[in-house]
């Protein structure tokens, strides 16, 4: 199919332009070569698509069917230049994006927001979930992860560096109490994640290679950080969970535990195809998330 849009498209052009050498200058090709397209679209169906004298050209009634349909192949083409044209001048088209289910609130939707008042002709698909997907198989262009990259065919990175902290909510500390260090989290109702480790390992702030490993006997799992939060309010136990997930919540809900200690930072990153081009949308997100990062510590 392909090796016949060539020829199909020179064929077309000097049917409109009525000469070899008229359509030769408009598609700045020589003669010769025009006239090769047409004669090997006309010997690989064995039709003659026009007759030719040393002074004029007139279509067959095969050559007016074939033009009637290069003539459409023409207008897809040029139709299909001008959306790229379009798209390089004002960004325009959907632009499908998955994300981490605990991105869903907070200051990456006013990221969000603020992404489409700058451009108001792209379309956005946002999938928050935090189960990791294809995005090759499922057709996303952009995927926000926490963690390393391992996928090779993808193209990753790094938004910024997520702190996870140890908290519950005042109700729970005031029935169970305060641990007062990290071995002590084994003594409590802990909250896990699902795909989440449950060993614990944190670094004292002052001392940081002072170190602390917990293992942890979840009382209970859930499958999102949505899911995790909502029970440590409730009181149902000591969750680990994305500073930037607790501060959605008003001061004072949620606790933070054992501030001495720290956990291992998350990087969040944007993953991509290695084929996405350089005038994309996903790298145009990609770009004005970075510079929001970079403007709110500068």
């Amino acid at each position: 199919m392909l090796d016949l849009l060539r020829p199909l498209a020179v064929f077309t052009t000097v049917a409109e332009t009525g000469s070899f050498s008229a359509a030769a200058n408009r598609l700045k090709l020589s003669p010769s070569v025009v006239s090769h397209h047409v004669s090997k679209l006309e010997e690989r169906f064995g039709v003659a698509l026009l007759y030719r004298s040393t002074r004029q050209l007139s279509l067959t009634a095969a050559g007016k069917d074939v033009l009637e349909q290069g003539r459409k192949v023409l207008e897809a083409g040029a139709s299909a230049r001008d959306l790229l044209q379009a798209d390089q001048k004002e960004p325009q088209g959907l632009l499908r994006i998955t994300a981490p289910a605990t991105l869903e609130h907070g200051r990456f939707m006013d990221d969000v927001a603020a992404f489409l008042e700058l451009y108001p002709k792209i379309e956005l698909l946002l999938d928050f979930k935090d189960e990791r997907v294809d995005i090759i198989r499922n057709s996303y262009d952009l995927a926000i992860r926490a963690g390393a990259l391992q996928d090779s065919e993808l193209i990753a990175q790094r938004l910024v560096d997520v702190e996870d902290v140890l908290c519950a909510s005042p109700a729970f500390l005031k029935e169970f109490g305060v641990p007062a260090t990290p071995q002590e989290l084994t003594k409590y109702t802990t909250i896990g994640v699902l795909d989440m480790t449950n060993v614990l390992v944190l670094s004292h702030r002052q001392n940081p290679k002072k170190m602390a490993k917990v293992d942890l006997r979840h009382k209970v799992s859930v499958n999102s950080g949505d899911a995790a939060l909502s029970l440590a309010l409730r009181g149902v136990g000591i969750a680990r969970l994305p500073r930037l997930l607790i501060e959605t919540r008003p001061e004072g809900e949620l606790i933070d535990l054992l501030t001495e200690w720290q956990l291992p930072k998350v990087s969040l990153q944007a993953v991509w195809p290695k084929n996405t081009g350089r005038n994309s949308l996903s790298r145009l997100f990609v770009a004005h998330i970075v510079s929001i990062l970079r403007s709110s510590v500068t």
